[in-house]
């Protein structure tokens, strides 16, 4: 299976994080490699994402999972689970007021090697996301 993850420790509550988190219309403001972002975040409400990354493509989520302060996962695919990918964000308290977030992509299903090859390596823009996400949160975005 393919995936991607990045972490970082943001000086900042969870629910500090989480409120930029949650806030997917205001992404674009933060993380360039989004162009616009739709919907809103609650249990079962699909969101449209609108990546630089998937040039030219919008990416319809729905939100599987959410804990508030703690988890958020959001799920796409195609139909009879022949390819799904679950991105989830997990935030865990630290002590001494930090905060690690962790953003992780996981592509599953009998067609994810094949449609697999023809993602992009996001390595470098998931490790963007949690870099500018600590930096919004922290005030420096």
């Amino acid at each position: 299976m393919k995936e991607y993850r990045a972490s970082i420790i943001i000086r900042a509550s969870p629910a500090d994080i989480w409120a930029v988190l949650i806030d997917v219309s205001r992404w674009p403001e933060w993380d360039s490699n989004f162009d616009k972002m739709e919907g809103e975040v609650a249990l079962g409400q699909r969101l449209k994402i609108f990546s630089k990354v998937m040039a030219g493509r919008v990416i319809s989520v729905t939100v599987t999972q959410l804990v508030q302060y703690q988890k958020m996962t959001l799920m796409s695919g195609m139909p009879l689970g022949l390819f799904k990918v679950q991105h989830s964000y997990t935030l865990t308290a630290k002590g001494d007021g930090e905060t690690e977030v962790l953003s992780h992509e996981l592509f599953m299903g009998p067609l994810a090697p094949l449609i697999g090859k023809s993602i992009p390596d996001m390595t470098q823009s998931f490790n963007e996301f949690v870099s500018r996400l600590k930096q919004r949160v922290e005030g420096h975005l």
